[in-house]
């Protein structure tokens, strides 16, 4: 019976091998042909006209939406009568798109259509390497805050900060933009100088901070509430940056004895860097 029951084992264990490798095979297969087929509308897609009323807009890879690219959508639609915007989004973020922007989803059919026949584009990061900038598209770069670390080129004699970063395929992306955004001097010169192309630099400030000359006080307190932040106490924002020359990512602060220094005055706002282990969350300490 142990000899039959071994037997009986062995033969199924190596059924259950082939199905689990044909079912790897189909789906890779699948992949392949959607792959095939994506790339192939695209192409078609990059033939047909382009839309003068269609703007795509991104923020953090596909993330929620926010940033400058936010910003900006937001203005747009409530400046240009019939504009109509998108945005790139992961489905886990569609929730934080207005329901009066289209939303995308990466790697779908209806995103290649946009990004081949949209006017305009904008995002803080990068678009999708595969785009082909087509004349009379225009690319807006917001990039994401004040550059006080080390980026792009700069990061050529920074091995350790550069990692993996492929600097051609970031000059190739480069020489797409049209225009970049910039909110001081020192961030035009930083970046001037660190992403070296023939585009634009608009000095006009940041857009993501004009929420801040916008809001009442009964939007603080507000706010305040959904937070939870007690009356009569100051909030202090703690929103370090990611240290890219760092393998592990570590706190340089204290915030648990800086909180018993300060006393029951005082509340922290703990926001982790976008991308971080942590997310972007922020939490109230």
């Amino acid at each position: 019976m142990r000899l039959g029951a071994r037997r009986t084992y062995r033969a199924l264990a190596a059924s259950r091998r082939i199905g689990d490798g044909l079912r790897r095979g189909a789906a890779a297969l699948r992949r392949a042909v959607r792959g095939a087929a994506l790339q192939a509308h695209y192409r078609i897609q990059l033939r047909l006209p382009l839309r003068p009323r269609d703007a795509v807009f991104a923020a953090h890879g596909g993330g929620g939406y926010a940033c400058s690219p936010a910003a900006i959508e937001a203005k747009a639609r409530e400046l240009v009568p019939g504009l109509r915007t998108m945005w790139i989004c992961r489905p886990v973020d569609a929730h934080t798109v207005p329901t009066a922007t289209r939303r995308l989803t990466p790697g779908t059919f209806a995103y290649w259509s946009a990004l081949a026949r949209s006017a305009y584009l904008v995002n803080n990061v990068g678009f999708d390497r595969r785009l082909v900038k087509r004349r009379g598209q225009i690319l807006l770069q917001t990039h994401r805050g004040t550059p006080l670390r080390t980026v792009g080129t700069d990061l050529l004699d920074r091995p350790a900060a550069a990692g993996r970063t492929d600097f051609e395929q970031l000059l190739r992306d480069v020489d797409k933009w049209d225009f970049a955004l910039s909110a001081n001097p020192h961030t035009t010169l930083v970046r001037e100088r660190a992403y070296p192309s023939a585009y634009t630099t608009l000095e006009y400030g940041s857009p993501r901070n004009d929420v801040y000359h916008r809001t009442g006080p009964a939007d603080v307190a507000r706010l305040r509430e959904t937070l939870g932040i007690p009356a009569g106490t100051t909030a202090l924002l703690h929103a370090p940056t990611h240290r890219d020359y760092r393998r592990v990512q570590r706190p340089a602060l204290d915030l648990e004895r800086l909180i018993r220094v300060l006393g029951p005055r005082f509340v922290i706002l703990d926001r982790a860097p976008v991308g971080g282990a942590a997310g972007a969350a922020v939490r109230v300490r």
